[in-house]
């Protein structure tokens, strides 16, 4: 059996650098002779620098073999000069070009276009964008925005002055340094020292100003660090060791815990159904479920293809995972607050029936038991940590397939901020998005291919989100009024016993067990359902669910007007990707804290 049928598929070991940089007259004859050889050997240092990495970590990584990328637009100056450099070194070329192919040929002179033939002729992959609304500029400043998607070090080719138009060389090198990406900058006078700009050299910097983001001389030392801390994993142990789990877990098909399920079938918000007693295998559940994004987004239905299958196989193994210990951790809460709630009842039967106390004690202690021991199982086990993190990973790789095939676009950043150490599910998501490289093919139109997206990608997430804002109210308030009545039955019992005590002594004195049985019992089994619905959070997850919801349908209603180019578009598909992780991250910080624990 291969590794992905039996666990979580290792990511492929890559490393995207992008080009940035000038066109002549700025960069001139001089300065671009100048440059080559520097970036030979730049991208030299990278390379060995990245099989370093994969050579210390070989457990985190497909054996498939190592080819490092260049991501460049191909302009003439720059860009080129770096894809000589790149294809010399045994780089991989993906070309973004700002405009259709026959289009943007027209931009080079007679030597040049040469130059670029060539390069394109080598190019393993070619993006072309469509034309812009704001003309030839708006489609160079969105080819260096996909530039900056897709790499993992941003090098530039830069005299260090602000943009002379609209997507010049400051304007990306200033989106990359906004987005955590290293900038390596070549000054086109060789007199100066390359230079590392990177926001992760400082603490709360200022990203928006370039002026304010730290800078190192470049040095082999600074090389190996820059690149390690670009590709390696986690260096905190508890995050390695959180990782390293995650790759040894296997499949699990069965579903044994079934308590909460059966709490929504009682409370009659979700019937009972074969999955919730057992999981298909991954790959065959996770290609049926995204069978309708690649018949109507993939398969180069609108001009533009990306190797999604990688991506595919390691969503189906978060999101099946994240599944199997949702039910469990969730089972384990609804266990222990009836167990506890029936060792209170177990104790009253002696009351009741003294005949059998010490079979009764006997009950109570396997009750008691059974809370104690599915509480140290699941702590051990760590199913509350597993099913937050297997659910942060599945929702931070579910977009990435829609937002590749966009072109242009990338994944928000990670939960980890300045200061905080790098998540093990940040690194596994970021090695997959580097792993799928660049789309290929030319975008035909780009209001189909988002409609595409809107209608596979963001309605089913809208409607995923209404549908359990339903549930979770529905469960919030069945729950809530269970309780409200245990609440008011438990007060009837006691000016009951109070009333026929004034009426009856005698009675009273003979049936007493029964009228305190019925007041322990009563409140006892309403703290069990208050626990439920506090541990579960049913009411804020409604909440959070119906706000996402709404705001997904804002960005939709944005994302489909036919007037907007492919730039706006992009910052759309951004936004409702950031929603998602958005609504995320308050759904891990509402129950990071509700860990499996004794009622």
């Amino acid at each position: 059996m291969s590794r992905s049928r039996s666990h979580p598929p290792r990511p492929a070991l890559n490393l995207s650098i992008g080009i940035t940089g000038h066109r002549p007259p700025v960069l001139d004859t001089e300065a671009a002779a100048a440059a080559a050889p520097r970036l030979l050997e730049l991208f030299k240092a990278l390379a060995r620098e990245a099989e370093g990495v994969k050579s210390r970590y070989p457990e985190l990584f497909d054996p498939a073999p190592f080819r490092p990328r260049l991501v460049s637009p191909l302009a003439e100056g720059a860009d080129q000069i770096a894809a000589e450099a790149a294809i010399e070194t045994g780089y991989a070329l993906q070309v973004i070009l700002p405009l259709p192919r026959d289009d943007y040929r027209t931009d080079f002179p007679a030597a040049a276009f040469a130059r670029f033939e060539s390069l394109i002729e080598r190019a393993t992959g070619v993006l072309e964008l469509p034309v812009q609304p704001l003309g030839r500029d708006e489609g160079y400043a969105l080819a260096g925005r996909a530039t900056v998607a897709h790499c993992d070090i941003l090098v530039a080719l830069w005299d260090g002055e602000p943009s002379r138009g609209l997507g010049g060389t400051a304007d990306i090198v200033a989106l990359a340094l906004r987005r955590g990406i290293p900038v390596i900058h070549v000054p086109i006078d060789a007199a100066h020292p390359v230079r590392v700009l990177w926001t992760s050299f400082g603490e709360f910097i200022d990203a928006s100003m370039i002026s304010a983001v730290p800078a190192r001389e470049v040095s082999a030392a600074l090389i190996a660090e820059v690149v390690n801390d670009v590709l390696g994993p986690p260096e905190d142990p508890t995050e390695a060791a959180h990782l390293a789990d995650y790759l040894r877990e296997r499949e699990r098909l069965l579903r044994p815990r079934l308590e909460y399920p059966l709490l929504l079938a009682t409370m009659g918000v979700k019937r009972m159904r074969a999955s919730a007693f057992a999981s298909a295998r991954y790959a065959e559940a996770t290609r049926r479920e995204w069978a309708p994004f690649h018949a109507s987004v993939g398969g180069g239905r609108h001009g533009v293809e990306a190797p999604l299958d990688a991506v595919e196989q390691a969503f189906g193994w978060a999101d099946r995972l994240a599944q199997h210990f949702a039910q469990i951790y969730r089972s384990g809460h609804v266990l222990n607050f009836t167990l506890g709630a029936l060792a209170v009842l177990i104790a009253l039967t002696g009351l009741l029936f003294p005949q059998i106390k010490f079979w009764g004690a006997v009950l109570e202690a396997f009750a008691i038991g059974g809370f104690v021991l599915n509480t140290w199982v699941g702590t051990k086990r760590g199913w509350h940590r597993r099913w937050l993190e297997y659910r942060q990973l599945a929702e931070r790789i579910r977009p990435m397939r829609s937002l590749k095939l966009l072109g242009t676009a990338a994944p928000p950043p990670g939960h980890g901020g300045v200061g905080q150490p790098q998540r093990w599910i940040d690194w596994y998501a970021r090695a997959q998005w580097r792993a799928t490289g660049c789309p290929a093919g030319r975008i035909l139109d780009s209001h189909a291919l988002v409609a595409a997206i809107v209608a596979e990608e963001i309605k089913p997430q809208m409607d995923y989100h209404h549908s359990s804002a339903h549930q979770m109210h529905q469960l919030d308030h069945r729950l809530h009024t269970i309780g409200m009545v245990l609440f008011f039955l438990s007060i009837i019992g006691c000016f009951s016993s109070i009333f026929i005590k004034l009426l009856d002594h005698h009675f009273a004195e003979l049936h007493g067990v029964w009228f305190v049985a019925f007041a322990a019992g009563l409140p006892a089994l309403g703290a069990a359902i208050f626990g439920i619905r506090m541990q579960g959070d049913f009411g804020a997850s409604a909440e959070r669910s119906e706000i996402t919801a709404h705001n997904l349908a804002r960005i939709e209603a944005a994302i489909e007007d036919s007037a907007i180019g492919l730039r706006r578009q992009t910052d759309l598909a951004e936004a409702a990707a950031a929603t998602m992780l958005s609504e995320l991250g308050d759904w891990h910080q509402a129950y990071a804290q509700r860990r499996l624990e004794l009622p």
